[in-house]
């Protein structure tokens, strides 16, 4: 039942970026958990390709219900699969919100393409 629920968060979770977060309806995004059924990563796949990814790289806790998720996110060519984009940024999410809002966006290298993590999917375990 555990993992019955958590496949089905991760589906409503690609049909909130979707919708929500203005995604291309042929931008597929799927989320990685980790143990503490928090968002780890998330890889975004176009035509099949591996197009960009976003993982979790920190969190530290703001107060009791606030917590700041630091992601480091990766664009790739759609053909070569070469690295395009490479950024950190930063997502405050709030216990009682699902969808963490980003709070701040810090080029590495490259030019981001298009903007696919505008916000971070956060599960409520523990707090």
């Amino acid at each position: 039942m555990k993992d019955r629920t958590i496949r089905l968060l991760a589906v409503i979770f690609v049909i909130l970026s979707v919708l929500v977060l203005g995604c291309s309806s042929d931008v597929e995004i799927v989320y990685n958990f980790d143990a503490f059924e928090m968002v780890e990563s998330a890889l975004a796949y176009k035509g099949g390709s591996l197009i960009a990814k976003a993982e979790r790289v920190g969190m530290r806790p703001v107060e009791p219900t606030i917590m700041d998720i630091e992601v480091v996110e990766t664009y790739f060519h759609p053909e070569s699969g070469e690295i395009i984009y490479k950024g950190k940024m930063l997502f405050r999410c709030r216990t009682n919100i699902e969808m963490g809002e980003r709070v701040k966006v810090t080029p590495i290298f490259g030019k981001k393409p298009m903007d696919l993590f505008r916000k971070w999917p956060y599960a409520v375990s523990g707090f």
